[in-house]
């Protein structure tokens, strides 16, 4: 039996102590992560879902699917903070309440990284109309000691009941309700997360040896559009809150010329000037051997003509027979002349 309250003590007192005001992801082009700030033929793939797409209005999603039933688990929660680790793919977005911790993630992803980055930003998402809830479960756990030759087998059943803190935008709880079932949350797309500290202090206890933060927060399957302030990117250097007319973002390490588009908000390649100019040169139309012979043969250049040798009959006789020596069997009867 699961459920969800908003309006109860435990709520009401997470209300009163507030909110961050907002929160913060850094991310890069090797993120498993599917984004709408990179490009998607640029983006990386992972290797249990290589076809994962978008859903439109998604600016963050997870690789995994989110369901509450299966990924609100201890186990989901823990193999997420686990990092570096592809198999199984995760349900959660990784973010953080401060803005310091998120630039210390990027500069980890330029300068040491194994992998060389690139591409890093910085995105900005409002936590306004975040509403503190609580997924209340009831589980029954059923023990069976299997049967011995001495011993009779035995099955225990225990009835045990979990809560778990959540947020959830208020745009997407009932008005006429203090409860909202957890296939009313499925079905709607609502915009849930989860704070690693409170999680660590609630029944669910996540492994406090995980690599989680205590200033981390997780969405629950993907961070809407919507609710991305800002997109900043990082160049190695610094971070660029705005832009400045004029200036060129460009990617201070990459061998490449990465330059940012302000406009798409993303990483854009930008080509080489003398890789368009032989590209064009590639492309141009060349001369073909008909139009280059009928140039040499033009009627406006008589003194090249004049200057030929004659040929006497002699001549000619001794070269006709030299051809008919020379031809194919089956042109040495006919009148064709080779050319």
């Amino acid at each position: 039996i699961l459920h969800s309250t908003f309006t109860e003590a435990p709520e009401l007192i997470r209300k009163e102590l507030g909110l961050p005001r907002a929160f913060y992801r850094a991310h890069w082009e090797y993120s498993k992560t599917l984004s709408r700030y990179v490009e998607e033929h640029t983006a990386a793939k992972h290797c249990d879902r290589p076809d994962s797409k978008l859903r439109p209005g998604s600016a963050f999603q997870s690789i995994g699917d989110f369901n509450f039933l299966k990924d609100l688990t201890r186990e989901r929660v823990n193999r997420h903070l686990i990092w570096l680790k592809a198999y199984p793919p995760s349900s959660y977005v990784s973010t953080f309440d401060n803005f310091e911790h998120a630039m210390q993630r990027a500069e980890f992803f330029y300068h040491k990284s194994k992998r060389v980055a690139e591409r890093v930003l910085v995105a900005k998402i409002n936590t306004k109309d975040l509403t503190p809830a609580t997924i209340k479960c009831r589980v029954r756990q059923t023990v069976t000691v299997l049967a011995t030759p001495t011993l009779a087998a035995e099955e225990t059943s225990e009835i045990k009941e979990f809560n778990i803190p959540i947020w959830i935008r208020a745009d997407n709880l009932p008005s006429k309700t203090s409860t909202l079932t957890i296939e009313e949350l499925q079905n709607s797309r609502a915009d849930v997360w989860v704070s690693v500290h409170e999680l660590r202090y609630s029944d669910m206890k996540a492994d406090p040896t995980c690599r989680g933060h205590p200033d981390e927060w997780l969405a629950c399957g993907e961070i809407q559009e919507k609710y991305v302030q800002k997109v900043m990117p990082y160049d190695g250097n610094k971070l660029h809150r705005r832009e400045h007319p004029g200036e060129v973002v460009k990617s201070a390490k990459s061998t490449e010329r990465w330059t940012w588009n302000w406009e798409r908000q993303w990483w854009n390649l930008e080509k080489n000037e003398q890789t368009n100019e032989r590209s064009q040169q590639q492309t141009e139309v060349k001369p073909s051997a008909h139009s280059t012979i009928e140039k040499r043969m033009h009627p406006d250049e008589p003194e090249k003509a004049s200057k030929r040798p004659r040929h006497t009959d002699a001549d000619t006789n001794d070269k006709s027979s030299e051809n008919e020596s020379h031809a194919p069997p089956h042109c040495r009867t006919c009148t064709c002349s080779s050319t």
